[in-house]
């Protein structure tokens, strides 16, 4: 094993009393002045700490106290610490005084603990007074699903007129509003609208149970945030999530829209999620913002139309971030992958790129002749699916080596590798790493699938084993029973999270072309004789992760150095139901992450301090590379 638990550090606080006494007094025997010295400086220290711990302020409505609370900041890792006990800290219900109104100057708001239609009167003067005692807050963070009060932006805006107000994923919809309270929503739109501090609005939607497919309800009963968006002078930042509107053939005829007098021409971030990537949905945006202006544009899950992309190549002539999820290849016809390989070509030059479930649409060698000089992070990623059964498509030998000859300023790069076998190790994949050692990166990212494929077939009597013969029958000719029981181990697998896989009595497996998948025009099958592997163990992921790391960046003595080894596809808030788990059971996740940056002790240069999480988050353990 290259790696092992690591056990915590003695610290100074850990010695006896008497040793402490020893150490201190050989230091004022041949140094009478150090003393004096550690304790001015641990008194500065003590003081910048009293400084920096109010900087960050996060408060929550308490229904039980009737007023702001604070919650502090701690990490936990596996509830104990020292092999004693450690619960979650309960909120500081003594926090607000003049000291710590005076230090702070992020402001955080948090969800409200139940939901009501808009911030009671309580919650509005209290945090009014807040804005009126606190000094000089730069940022305040409105996290409530609902707009803040009239009141609250006021006083921000009288207070504190040059901090910005970041309002993350407003969701509230009118339905069952009365007509009064939906005029005062109405006049608390104008009011965002013209907020001069507002910097970031996130907007998230609501699901109409009564209508079709993934059509949302934003158009009459949402938000207006067209009107916010366009009107607000100070508005840089804009994401909307799972929130479209019904897009019109003819622009002109939409009343809301021609209600905007003028388009916003301070955006420059736009994150579009759910809207299909079309000319409309450009012509749409293009009414509210002034798309030449826009730096970042990130568009994601939504089905592609060739006419999008002359479009994007028109509108967006000052693009210098782009990220394009384009779903699956079946999705994608010839004319929309020659669509995008134009605004590949003639889009202008851009500092950062990213690109999912993109090879068959966009050609490598279309992006790095257009971008690869200017190009300073690149991600290209394929999903990791379990239907239809299809080998995903990786970068070969030779694109890495076309990535690393043609983006000389890159710097954070994220790809596909295919685990080769159940145990990943560094010599499947030497050549491609000896290529990515020669980038000079800062932040690599690597995806590997999880295994999802090998838990989502159920084991078939023809299937054989990767390390057995073909003729796997016994002389009486019945099967052998290793596959049934097999097939149990696979059931009770899927109950076990990602750091808890040993792989007991697994084995990687063959599928062949004759098994009964159908897979739709565009989508490959498996090839012939491909081998699906079970989910690597969490004790060989962290060993070969701590290889890649050392193989990549031990050499180096400076710079970030960081690794992300992601199994599975992390950013999908849930995993995919594997359909041969009993409906009844809890499924577990299969994904891990790794993150892996070099150890901060001047002793061990060389090697990396790394962190495995699963779950989401929810477990976790660290080690330390040897």
């Amino acid at each position: 094993m290259a790696t092992e638990a690591a056990h915590p550090l003695a610290g100074i606080l850990d010695l006896e009393v008497e040793i402490l006494a020893d150490i201190f007094q050989f230091i004022v025997l041949e140094s009478p002045w150090s003393v004096p010295a550690v304790r001015r400086v641990n008194k500065h220290f003590r003081d910048v700490i009293a400084l920096v711990q109010d900087r960050q302020v996060d408060l929550t409505w308490s229904d039980q106290h009737g007023h702001f609370v604070r919650k502090k900041h701690y990490r936990f890792n596996s509830g104990k610490r020292n092999g004693t006990s450690v619960s979650s800290p309960p909120y500081n219900a003594t926090w607000k005084n003049n000291d710590v109104l005076q230090r702070v100057r992020l402001l955080t708001i948090a969800p409200f603990e139940t939901s009501p239609t808009q911030p009671t009167p309580n919650i509005t003067t209290e945090l009014v007074d807040i804005l009126k005692t606190a000094k000089n807050v730069k940022t305040l963070k409105w996290l409530p699903s609902t707009i803040p009060s009239d009141e609250v932006i006021k006083a921000l805006s009288v207070h504190h007129p040059t901090a910005q107000l970041i309002v993350n994923r407003m969701s509230y919809c009118y339905h069952a509003v009365g007509g009064v309270q939906k005029a005062r929503l109405l006049n608390l739109e104008d009011s965002l609208a013209s907020s001069t501090n507002l910097s970031m609005l996130g907007i998230r939607g609501h699901a109409d149970h009564h209508a079709h497919g993934i059509q949302r309800v934003c158009s009459g009963s949402h938000v207006n945030y067209p009107k916010i968006i366009a009107s607000a002078p100070s508005l840089k930042t804009v994401s909307i999530i799972d929130c479209r509107v019904p897009l019109q053939n003819n622009m002109a005829n939409d009343a809301e829209l021609n209600k905007i007098t003028q388009r916003s021409k301070t955006i420059r971030h736009l994150t579009l999620e759910m809207w299909p990537l079309c000319a409309k949905t450009l012509d749409f945006w293009n009414r509210i913002v002034d798309l030449s202006y826009l730096e970042t544009l990130k568009h994601t899950r939504g089905e592609v139309e060739a006419s999008y992309f002359p479009r994007a190549a028109q509108l967006l002539t000052g693009l210098r971030h782009f990220s394009l999820n384009m779903r699956a290849v079946a999705d994608v016809g010839s004319a929309e992958a020659e669509a995008a390989r134009l605004f590949v070509t003639s889009c202008s030059p851009l500092t950062t790129l990213s690109l999912w479930s993109w090879i068959g649409i966009v050609s490598l060698d279309a992006i790095m002749q257009q971008h690869g000089p200017t190009l300073t992070a690149l991600h290209l990623h394929e999903r990791e699916e379990i239907w239809p059964v299809r080998s995903r498509k990786v970068l070969s030998l030779d694109d890495i080596r076309l990535i690393r000859t043609s983006c000389p300023n890159l710097k954070i790069f994220t790809f596909d590798l295919r685990r080769q076998s159940r145990q990943p190790k560094i010599e499947d994949y030497r050549q491609i790493l000896e290529e990515i050692r020669h980038m000079n990166l800062e932040h690599l990212e690597i995806y590997l699938d999880s295994g999802l494929l090998y838990l989502s077939i159920p084991v078939q009597p023809h299937i054989d084993d990767l390390e057995q013969n073909d003729d796997d029958e016994d002389i009486d000719g019945d099967e052998d029973e290793e596959d049934g029981a097999d097939s149990e181990k696979q059931i009770l697998l899927v109950n076990h999270c990602g750091g808890a896989y040993t792989q007991a009595g697994l084995t990687s497996r063959r599928i062949p072309k004759e098994l009964e998948l159908q897979a739709p025009p565009g989508m490959e099958l498996l090839e012939e004789e491909t081998y699906l592997h079970p989910p690597s163990a969490a004790d060989d992921i962290c060993e070969f992760a701590g290889d890649v790391w050392k193989f990549v960046f031990a050499a180096r003595k400076s710079g970030p150095r960081l690794l992300d080894m992601k199994f599975g596809e992390w950013e999908r808030v849930t995993m995919p139901r594997l359909y041969q788990v009993h409906f009844a059971e809890r499924q577990k996740d299969v994904r891990t992450w790794v993150r892996a940056r070099p150890h901060e002790r001047d002793d061990l240069q060389g090697q990396c301090f790394a962190q495995l999480k699963c779950c989401q988050g929810k477990h976790w353990k660290c080690w330390t590379t040897t």
